[in-house]
């Protein structure tokens, strides 16, 4: 009955539906709960400035004030530095480096949003380019992950041969997909946030991590930009910093397909549950036993049917 009831896609699309929806609920409440005091202690933190400040130049009256404010706001969802000096000012958010970088979040609908276009034609530029860009980049992604994905296949494949009198397929697929997950973690989370907790000076290793995880997901908050702090170490070899990151971000949204790739090859969730049940132990012991009986049956008949063999020679 229930195997039927998945058979539909309305039936299967309901189902999915309401776990998706309880999930989204369940995130409304973790984020409203670990973030909303912040936003209130920040609420009053800033309103508590604001007066401050007025009481300590009344030569400046509110609305002065909330001009400034929002003049500010503006140049920051621009791209542009708010608190401006000397040293900022010399930093492009569209130079050569950070056009490249603007370039890659787009095409890979990563989209951080730190630097926007400033002009109508910039806008629109950005649609044409995007509407040729991204089949580009999905295709070249794909053949990049499909390129990437057959060594990991050998690998699987050697499993396999090796592993599969011991243990069910679907214990070997997992193995060799919690290692790969591992290696992928290693080399593209967790070394680039220990260089990036490095370079990036208003960063902590946490911030760098976020960063990894939101950029290689697409989901692109763009709360952490790197290539755009004037006191980093990388600013004399700036351009070549955001081009390497760019790179990065290619190559790692690559290994985020590949994971998905070998995610698709572990069978239902039914043969999954067979290995993690209790009684899979039972009977993967007894399908090895009834393959040994199997293999030796078969070992003796090829005996017998030598040795018949032999004897109608010598007959003969």
């Amino acid at each position: 009955m229930v195997a039927s009831f998945f058979q539909g896609g309305w039936s299967r699309l309901l189902f999915l539906g309401v776990i998706y929806a309880v999930y989204l609920c369940l995130g409304s409440v973790m984020f409203a709960t670990l973030e909303g005091p912040e936003e209130e202690r920040l609420t009053y933190q800033v309103a508590a400035v604001r007066a401050s400040f007025l009481r300590r130049h009344p030569c400046v009256s509110q609305e002065e004030l909330n001009q400034l404010i929002r003049s500010l706001r503006d140049a920051w969802e621009f791209g542009l530095p708010a608190l401006a000096s000397n040293e900022t000012l010399k930093m492009s958010s569209w130079d050569f480096g950070s056009s490249f970088f603007f370039s890659t979040t787009l095409l890979t609908t990563i989209g951080f949003g730190a630097v926007t276009p400033l002009t109508s034609v910039g806008k629109l530029a950005s649609i044409l380019y995007t509407l040729f860009g991204i089949p580009l980049t999905f295709l070249f992604v794909g053949t990049l992950t499909y390129i990437i994905t057959k060594p990991a296949r050998k690998v699987l494949d050697k499993m396999m041969t090796r592993w599969d009198l011991y243990m069910p397929q679907v214990a070997i697929r997992l193995i060799h997909l919690i290692s790969l997950i591992v290696l992928v973690a290693a080399i593209f989370f967790a070394a680039p946030a220990f260089i990036f907790d490095r370079l990036e000076p208003a960063w902590n290793y946490l911030d760098a991590v976020y960063f990894t995880f939101i950029s290689l997901t697409t989901v692109g908050l763009g709360d952490f930009v790197p290539g755009f702090d004037h006191k980093a170490p990388y600013v004399q070899q700036r351009t070549l910093y955001q081009i390497v990151t760019s790179v990065y971000l290619i190559v790692g949204i690559s290994m985020m397909f590949l994971i998905v790739e070998f995610c698709i090859l572990i069978p239902t969730v039914g043969q999954i549950w067979d290995v993690v049940s209790p009684g899979a132990s039972r009977k993967n012991s007894i399908s090895r036993d009834d393959e040994k009986a199997r293999l030796k049956e078969s070992v003796q008949q090829l005996t017998e049917y030598s040795s018949v063999g032999d004897s109608e020679a010598a007959t003969q």
